[in-house]
């Protein structure tokens, strides 16, 4: 037996165990982030035909957007978050879209992952010699919610809190689900198992 058919068996045994799992292919961009070993995946909060908007009143909105800048553009730079005043005539950034400035990625509980994820910005435009626009967005896990829901909002100050519930704030690998898949399928690991070593001594002895 060549290695190769080794190789292939290990592959098709994997293939089988991530199928049954149903586990999802994510992609490697920076809207992937990983905490304490699991994986979220942020990016199908991303509005592909226009920004999510808040009506602060009759003639404040805010525009956002999530794994890229906004599409209502607040001039000189772009961001992931802007308010516009007067019907537009003035804007100020919330955040910006620099890879350099604070953003605080982190489990809303870290006891229970299943909770959802939370990002804080913190270096928007001046607001007061001492304070910058800052905003920080809450993502709650609602495996039944396909798309984005607005929860609650508050604008304090410089400070936007938002909190929204979408599939995308739900776990995408969970280390413990893995291995509670494991231990439930352990026949099947059982066999894999054996498979494989059949071949392995098989390749020895030829």
């Amino acid at each position: 037996m060549r290695f190769s058919n080794i190789a292939l068996l290990t592959v098709l045994c994997f293939a089988l165990l991530l199928g049954l799992g149903r586990m999802q292919t994510v992609s490697t961009m920076n809207c992937i982030p990983v905490k304490n070993y699991i994986l979220y995946g942020l990016t199908g909060i991303r509005n592909q035909t226009g920004d999510y908007k808040i009506k602060v009143s009759e003639n404040t909105t805010i525009s956002w957007n999530l794994c890229g800048p906004t599409f209502d553009y607040c001039p000189p730079r772009e961001a992931y978050a802007n308010i516009f005043f007067n019907n537009n005539q003035s804007c100020a950034h919330l955040t910006t879209n620099d890879s350099y400035q604070n953003i605080y990625q982190s489990m809303i509980d870290d006891t229970d992952p299943e909770k959802g994820f939370q990002i804080i910005f913190t270096n928007g435009d001046i607001y007061t010699p001492t304070d910058n626009y800052n905003f920080s967005l809450k993502i709650w896990c609602d495996p039944q919610q396909e798309n984005v829901k607005q929860l609650n909002w508050s604008l304090t100050g410089a400070s936007l809190k938002l909190e929204i519930s979408s599939k995308y704030g739900c776990p995408r690998v969970n280390p413990s689900q893995i291995w509670g898949f494991i231990a439930n399928n352990q026949w099947l690991f059982a066999i894999c198992s054996i498979s494989m070593g059949i071949l392995l001594s098989t390749r020895l002895l030829s």
